[in-house]
């Protein structure tokens, strides 16, 4: 995630992480996460809905939705 973070290519848009828990201990590591990101605005998400709904809106492509991206990520994590 540094490596990606602190030397983009000029098509990344930008970088997120999913920390898919709940309670105390996700919160604080969630926490935890945000401070990682020094170079850029963190984007520690909770959810898979989350993620996907602040990637459409970065992408701004008509054709890419928050529930399109949302299924594209749950089938790639199954497969």
């Amino acid at each position: 995630m540094q490596r990606a973070a602190s030397s983009p290519s000029r098509h990344l848009r930008g970088t997120a992480t999913l920390v898919e828990a709940e309670g105390f201990i996700a919160a604080t590591v969630r926490s935890l996460m945000m401070r990682l990101h020094t170079r850029r605005a963190p984007n520690v998400f909770r959810t898979v809905d989350e993620v996907a709904t602040w990637a459409a809106a970065l992408l701004q492509d008509p054709e890419l939705t928050s529930a399109g991206l949302a299924e594209a990520i749950r089938v790639a994590r199954e497969g």
